[in-house]
């Protein structure tokens, strides 16, 4: 599941990178019925893919975490103080995200492309988890791939959904965020 993602990520960057750059003065009005005009969006086929795999992954990533915590602590002091001490490294891990790493993506290769990088920490993690699995990769999985979801991931996604002409955009939202990304979780449940 992780490499077809991944592949289908990558390979569809060629495609995405010129249609996050329409204006909306640029889209003339068309009389197509509603789902003719979400349905022939390549930006939106692609992100509605992408978005329910990411769901996915990441229900698999949480469900990975919650078994090796669980695992790890025996009472719940411990697990607090852990999971707090995690969830602050995930927040500063995303600060540093955010002003180092993904400015510098967008400005030269445009808003989809920390969503391709995702696509290649969530390919490296499940790999380092299937080659030598332990608690401390778990962790570093999970503090890197929030890191890159929060700090670069989550705004890039609502930034590619403005790639949409504006006639589309809100339902091509409502579509994402109420049929993909539910359906994603519901499958890696």
């Amino acid at each position: 599941i992780v490499a077809a993602w991944s592949i289908l990520s990558w390979a569809a960057w060629p495609v995405l990178a010129p249609l996050t750059d329409v204006a909306d003065g640029q889209v003339e009005a068309t009389e197509e019925p509603r789902w003719q005009q979400l349905s022939g969006s390549t930006l939106l086929r692609w992100m509605a893919v992408y978005g329910t795999g990411m769901s996915l992954l990441l229900v698999l990533v949480q469900y990975v975490w919650s078994v090796q915590v669980e695992a790890r602590f025996a009472d719940e002091a411990a697990t607090a103080s852990f999971v707090g001490a995690v969830h602050a490294a995930v927040t500063l891990g995303s600060l540093v995200v955010s002003l180092a790493l993904v400015r510098p993506l967008l400005r030269r290769y445009g808003t989809p492309s920390p969503l391709v990088v995702q696509a290649g920490i969530f390919v490296a993690g499940f790999a380092l988890l299937a080659i030598a699995p332990s608690f401390l990769g778990v962790v570093l999985f999970h503090i890197a791939a929030h890191s890159w979801l929060d700090g670069g991931g989550e705004p890039a996604y609502h930034g590619t959904l403005y790639g949409l002409p504006a006639r589309i955009r809100e339902r091509g939202r409502a579509i994402m965020e109420g049929v993909c990304l539910p359906l994603g979780e519901v499958l890696g449940s």
